[in-house]
């Protein structure tokens, strides 16, 4: 085992990855799954661009109510929660979905269990100065 420096060696994205799919895997595990595949109001598959962390369900643009998200975030969202344990890092993503999905799952995970993880706090503890 080596200690020292390891933030070098592990970027911002990479953590954001593994910290957002453990969140949403651990919460569809625990029976949280978010309803993720059609508008929650009227049904359709096309045109997905919300997502309710409090509903935990998406709809289509016409029956939007909160939380725009972008389409990259859905994909990602829709991978981890269908995805078994060996696959759910098994995507790739944009800087600006790998924040937004981080941010998602962070709140998602928070609201619906209803306590503070100190594993989260250091976690933002580490990361707040990586570029």
């Amino acid at each position: 085992i080596v200690f020292g420096d390891w933030s070098s060696d592990v970027c911002s994205s990479d953590l954001q990855k593994i910290k957002a799919a453990f969140e949403l895997h651990l919460m569809c595990l625990s029976g949280f799954a978010p309803q993720l595949s059609t508008c929650s109001l009227c049904g359709k598959r096309d045109n997905i661009n919300s997502f309710s962390i409090s509903e935990a369900e998406v709809y289509c643009s016409a029956c939007a109510k909160e939380g725009a998200i972008l389409s990259g975030t859905l994909l990602a969202m829709r991978h981890i929660s269908s995805s078994d344990s060996k696959h759910i890092f098994s995507f790739e993503a944009s800087p600006e979905v790998l924040s937004e999905l981080s941010s998602i799952t962070e709140n998602y995970t928070l609201f619906h269990i209803s306590r503070d993880f100190r594993s989260l706090k250091y976690y933002l503890t580490i990361t707040k100065n990586m570029v």
